[in-house]
């Protein structure tokens, strides 16, 4: 048996889901650890780190639960949230040039 349809979608989403979890919590866990060891010395640039971090996790956590439990309004949030920050990051991109 191949991987095909739901099935296949479902996997891909739930690996691609843990993938963000991990990054978002490297990218928490390198921010404390280099203002702990005093390597940034900016609160500011630590704090959005982990302020994005943070952010990354939760609409990944979402993206994780809809996933699994294919919850069609989780999915429709996850969907719609990745979808402005692309759009968001393209349009400022676009101002930069």
């Amino acid at each position: 048996m191949g991987c095909a349809g739901f099935t296949c979608s479902k996997h891909s989403l739930c690996v691609l889901n843990i993938l963000y979890v991990m990054v978002s919590l490297l990218m928490i866990g390198i921010a404390a650890w280099g203002k702990w060891f005093g390597l940034v010395s900016s609160f500011q640039v630590v704090g959005g780190i982990i302020g994005v971090g943070v952010f990354l996790f939760f609409v990944a956590l979402a993206g994780l639960i809809g996933a699994m439990k294919h919850h069609q309004v989780l999915l429709f949030f996850v969907s719609f949230r990745r979808l402005a920050l692309r759009l968001r990051t393209r349009r400022d991109e676009s101002k930069q040039d």
